[in-house]
């Protein structure tokens, strides 16, 4: 794999906020190749730790590693051992091509099996490739491999992908080096042609490019603008495929939601205080087609989730507790409840690569795109604002008291941008991320999902924040135009008095340490039954209460918010450490939400060279945020898979990601 500078190296350059070779990647798994083996030459480390063993990506992925430059020929006989006797299908790593080509090619090949099936595009430009003659029945003719520049040999080019029968590796292993000293597969199909073989030709689709050189990349990426901007993707066509082969017709959309990753503001937004997340280039996505009843058919193209089916009804019953189509009836129940009118059904697939249980909102990810997807097949819209307040009352119905971030991130998030949410009402501040710092996430390796076991230390932690309200709504009874709702309405009726001096009135009427509600009822001058209605406090949660603690946290927490946004402003990266350093000790201290996984992932972070190290999510396992220079990324992740990884996991690739700021959520139509 060749580099269009060195710096540059071509299969890792991003497009469309992905390597080229992860597009390649991904669309080979959507044509439902399950292993593959990636040849690399000088790029072997780098792509070796950003693919690891491909489980993200759903393949299993071998290497080799290329010592010489010496052609796909002697890249393919490097792999030789690992193909088996059948068929396989051969990309170039640095040709991007519309994603369906490879599940046509393979379908193709199946149809009218051939020795040789090769792609082609319609340039005439013989020097990016072999130049490709075919008859009217697509047969090929001829194939010359780099043809003189400036030659017009024909409209057809070799286009990089290639689907073989096992015979192409008796004719490689037969190769001669060329003029330039490499062992050109195209020689190799030359011969076969030459020797009557059975070799045909298939055209690209519309999306076609060989990346090599600035202006090629300049190109391509002008290519996936322009088909966004017509309403298309060229990474829809892999998902459009399987919802093909699940329901049998083409989907009419595709809904993307993106998780996202919170900067600073932990357990502020179900307290009406600010946060400071991004939207991550990281997304659900669901293809959908209207159905003409009330039936709802929900697939995943991960085998481990089951099909579900349900129909729309006032009161949709849930599935079983902690069954991952909940997330589907949440949304949509959501929506029936704050729209009402009549709805249809509709067809449902869904995929992903945002990780469950690592605190980047997968879950909400997910309601947010069924939302959309539901919205649409029903020909209906809601404002991305209010779409994210119902969305935050609607992921209840899985049994979470969750705020609003999650949902109005994925909504709202701006590309290049962190963005300060403020609530009650909910409001959007794009704050632009500094070009030269890197976000860098950590996972745990603990899991932390809010609809399984970390649930009820979540959803304590909300009751004992309203608990709070309740006392001070006692201590500060003379100073209170109305009672308190939720912590955040103290900034609003004391807009000038900083909220860590809330602290000091609670502190006065609370003992410190965890409270038995009888005791935490004392202070609020009632009695436990009505507190416990007042404050809507689940069934089943533990009669210990952290009460002052948690409200600390919150109340110096929302003011490191602020704080942080001006850091942002300023330039100030050292001052944005520093708060979410503080941000970190609080979480783990006042709030409890740390584990010791997440412990050694910050401070080996620190140790590491970040700029600011915290854990991210609602805590109790999941990530840390680490904000990194962007030339030393390398040898950050080095340290960090050196320090925590390599003594627990065989491969970090799949546990860390370097993670671009990106644009809300959206569907597209087809």
């Amino acid at each position: 794999m060749g580099a269009l500078t060195a710096a540059t190296p071509k299969p890792l350059l991003g497009v469309a906020g992905r390597p080229i070779l992860e597009h390649i990647v991904a669309g080979l798994a959507a044509a439902g190749a399950r292993e593959l083996v990636v040849v690399t030459g000088y790029l072997g480390e780098q792509i070796e730790r950003h693919f690891g063993d491909g489980g993200r990506f759903g393949v299993s992925i071998a290497y080799r590693r290329q010592e010489r430059t010496d052609g796909t020929g002697g890249a393919l006989l490097l792999a030789r051992d690992l193909l088996g006797d059948g068929p396989f299908l051969l990309s170039w790593g640095d040709i991007l091509v519309e994603p369906g080509l490879y599940r046509r090619m393979v379908e193709r090949f199946a149809a009218l099996p051939c020795d040789v099936l090769l792609s082609v595009n319609p340039v005439d430009d013989p020097w990016r490739g072999g130049a490709v003659y075919v008859d009217d029945a697509w047969r090929v003719e001829r194939i010359v491999e780099k043809p003189a520049r400036g030659t017009s040999t024909t409209r057809w080019n070799n286009a990089g992908v290639f689907v073989f029968s096992p015979l192409v590796l008796d004719y490689t292993a037969r190769l001669e080096p060329s003029p330039r000293g490499e062992y050109e597969l195209p020689q190799a199909i030359a011969r076969m042609v030459a020797d009557g073989r059975d070799v045909r030709a298939i055209a690209v689709g519309d999306f076609w490019s060989d990346v090599g050189t600035p202006e090629d990349l300049e190109a391509v990426q002008g290519a996936f603008a322009r088909c966004l901007a017509a309403g298309g993707s060229p990474a829809v066509g892999s998902l459009a495929a399987r919802f093909r082969e699940h329901f049998g017709a083409a989907p009419e959309l595709v809904a993307r939601a993106p998780g996202r990753v919170n900067l600073i503001g932990e357990h502020t937004d179900y307290n009406g205080l600010p946060v400071l997340p991004m939207a991550i280039d990281r997304s659900v996505r669901i293809a959908a087609r209207r159905r003409g009843d009330g039936l709802v058919r929900l697939a995943n193209v991960e085998p481990r989730f089951a099909a579900r089916e349900y129909e729309l009804a006032a009161a949709i019953p849930p599935f079983a507790a902690g069954d991952w189509g909940n997330y589907h009836k949440a949304a949509v129940q959501g929506l029936l409840r704050h729209l009402g009118g009549e709805w249809r059904g509709g067809d449902f697939l869904v995929e992903g690569d945002v990780p469950a249980g690592a605190g980047l909102s997968s879950s909400s990810a997910f309601v947010v795109a069924a939302a959309l997807a539901f919205l649409a097949v029903n020909q209906r819209e809601v404002e991305p604002v209010e779409l994210a307040e119902a969305m935050a009352r609607a992921e209840r119905y899985v049994g979470t008291l969750s705020g609003g971030m999650d949902q109005a991130a994925s909504l709202l998030g701006r590309a290049g941008c962190a963005v300060r949410i403020d609530f009650f009402p909910l409001r959007v501040q794009p704050v632009p991320l500094p070009a030269d710092v890197a976000v860098v996430v950590c996972h745990s390796l603990v899991q932390a999902e809010k609809s399984a076991g970390a649930r009820v230390a979540y959803n304590t932690r909300v009751v004992e924040c309203r608990m709070a309200c309740r006392v001070l709504n006692h201590v500060l009874a003379r100073e209170l135009p109305r009672p308190l709702e939720r912590l955040g309405d103290l900034a609003a009726l004391f807009p000038s008095r900083p909220l860590a001096s809330f602290v000091e009135p609670l502190a006065a009427a609370l003992p410190a340490g965890a409270l038995r509600l009888s005791e935490v009822a004392k202070a609020a001058a009632t009695y436990p039954g009505k507190l416990a209605r007042d404050c809507e406090v689940p069934a089943g949660l533990p009669d210990r209460f952290a009460v002052l603690a948690r409200a600390r946290h919150v109340l110096t927490e929302a003011e490191r918010v602020a704080q942080a946004v001006e850091a942002l402003a300023s330039g100030s990266l050292a001052r944005l450490g520093e708060l979410m350093a503080a941000s970190h000790a609080s979480c783990r201290d006042d709030y409890e939400i740390s584990c010791a996984e997440l412990e050694d992932l910050v401070a080996s972070a620190r140790r590491g060279g970040a700029l600011g190290a915290r854990l991210t999510g609602a805590g109790f396992g999941g990530c840390t945020v680490n904000l990194v220079a962007r030339g030393e990324v390398e040898r950050f992740l080095a340290h960090v898979d050196r320090e925590f990884y390599r003594p627990r996991v065989a491969d970090p690739v799949p546990h860390r990601f370097v993670l671009a700021a990106a644009a809300g959520a959206a569907v597209e139509r087809s």
